[in-house]
């Protein structure tokens, strides 16, 4: 994986299906999850075409998945979807390319890139980025790991 983009983004708002997962069971629970958002009836307010992976919440344990979608407003949404808040924020964008399966190596290439870096994590979520470059029906193509960070104080 080559050295990351560095990019400034607006704040901006998604709404999808939040589940924790536990870290050894991630492998097959979010790829299920994906099936089920799929499933799901696109959410009102809906901007864009592009789909997000959300991460938040780490712990030792496991963390907080959400699959989304960007809306321009919470407005009418049922209580049963899942609501995520990204600040504006500078990210370094890293791209994940191949089957869908290894994204976990890009991932922690990605992380252990922030610590040897001039950065810290700007402890704000991170997501993935699905747009045209990826094809979801192969599980193939480009996928973009958006990471918050912060320069070293």
């Amino acid at each position: 994986m080559s050295s990351p983009r560095l990019i400034k983004r607006p704040a901006f708002l998604m709404a999808g299906l939040r589940q924790y997962h536990l870290h050894q069971d991630a492998a097959t629970g979010i790829p299920a999850q994906w099936n089920q958002f799929n499933e799901g009836l696109a959410p009102i307010n809906r901007t864009g075409s592009h789909s997000f992976g959300g991460v938040c919440r780490a712990d030792e344990k496991g963390f907080e998945y959400m699959c989304a979608h960007e809306v321009s407003s919470y407005e009418g949404l049922p209580t049963s979807v899942g609501r995520m808040k990204v600040p504006d924020q500078q990210y370094a964008v890293f791209t994940h390319q191949g089957h869908i399966s290894s994204i976990k190596d890009s991932w922690q290439t990605a992380m252990n890139w922030i610590p040897n870096a001039q950065w810290v994590d700007g402890e704000t979520p991170s997501f993935e980025l699905y747009d045209e470059r990826y094809d979801p029906s192969t599980g193939t193509g480009i996928v973009e790991l958006w990471i918050p960070i912060k320069p070293v104080a």
